[in-house]
């Protein structure tokens, strides 16, 4: 049992890896109409140098939100459908957040430009 829960994140390591290094691929083809093969060393090319930066920034980023959904949870313990609503509205801003942090990433590193406000 000891030995499984410290062999875990030694299997889940390269899998991050080669998802931080091919994240682009999907856009390169959508956007670009890329081959796959082009599209994956793009990607490549593209998050060179930031791979740790975008991984530890998606890490914040989700540990910012458990800690309100669970700092929520402790305080509406005895009401469920309330938590569950909250829950499902923090979930939803999560999802929307993580795709502004993705497209952020696509528009400085793939594209080059610089992020405006």
């Amino acid at each position: 049992m000891i030995l499984l829960m410290f062999s875990t994140p030694f299997f889940t390591l390269p899998f991050i890896i080669i998802t931080s290094m091919l994240i682009f691929a999907p856009l390169n083809m959508l956007y670009a109409q890329n081959k796959f093969a082009r599209s994956l060393e793009l990607s490549y090319r593209q998050t060179n140098g930031a791979k740790l930066t975008m991984f530890f920034t998606y890490i914040m980023q989700n540990f910012i939100f458990n800690l309100i959904s669970d700092s929520l949870m402790l305080v509406l313990e005895n009401y469920y459908y309330s938590y569950l609503v909250i829950e499902t509205f923090i979930f939803a801003i999560k999802i929307l957040a993580t795709a502004r942090l993705y497209a952020l990433f696509y528009q400085i590193l793939a594209l080059r430009q610089p992020y405006r406000t």
